[in-house]
């Protein structure tokens, strides 16, 4: 009797991810939980740095309020050096995580907190591994599959070249979810 419950209590916990994932979504077939976007980043000014990005993610929904992404950053970080104006530039590879703080499916407006972690790949001028959290607005527009967003957020780059010291800062976030 002891195994039978063991068994039950096992089967229904290995089959509840299969039916918590995408319940209050009214589709389930894997076009219609994708997300795409693409967007920009800027940065607040840190130890005479400054950064930008060009930002594409590639996600899918786990479940309705969860989204696993892959990110690719194309990152350029201005700074003086000996008085001059120069610039180090990077293509970043990572991912993340973004939660629905609201209900996805009822609510008009969507707030999102994202946490994502990249790091500098192939010949870029500055080797790092970036952390960041950001807080995400837009508007729930089911009928559209193009929407804006704008956020804050905040960045911290760990630096793995010398002579170059870690980044961190504020950032604002821009750009469009398909």
């Amino acid at each position: 009797m002891k195994s039978k419950l063991v068994l039950f209590a096992l089967a229904l916990t290995l089959s509840m991810p299969a039916f918590s994932q995408n319940t209050s979504l009214e589709s389930k077939k894997f076009k219609d939980n994708y997300v795409l976007s693409i967007g920009g980043m800027a940065a607040t000014k840190n130890k005479g740095w400054e950064t930008g990005a060009l930002v594409f993610d590639a996600g899918y929904h786990i479940n309705s309020r969860l989204v696993v992404f892959a990110r690719v950053a194309g990152i350029l970080h201005l700074y003086d050096k000996d008085d001059v104006k120069t610039y180090t530039r990077g293509c970043n590879l990572g991912g993340g995580l973004s939660l629905s703080l609201l209900d996805p499916v009822h609510s008009p407006t969507a707030v999102d907190f994202r946490l994502s972690v990249t790091n500098s790949v192939g010949n870029a001028d500055w080797k790092n591994t970036t952390y960041g959290a950001e807080l995400i607005l837009s508007q729930n527009k089911p009928n559209h599959r193009i929407v804006p967003y704008l956020g804050l957020g905040y960045e911290y780059s760990n630096s793995h070249t010398s002579g170059i010291p870690d980044y961190r800062g504020m950032t604002g976030v821009f750009g469009i979810r398909f």
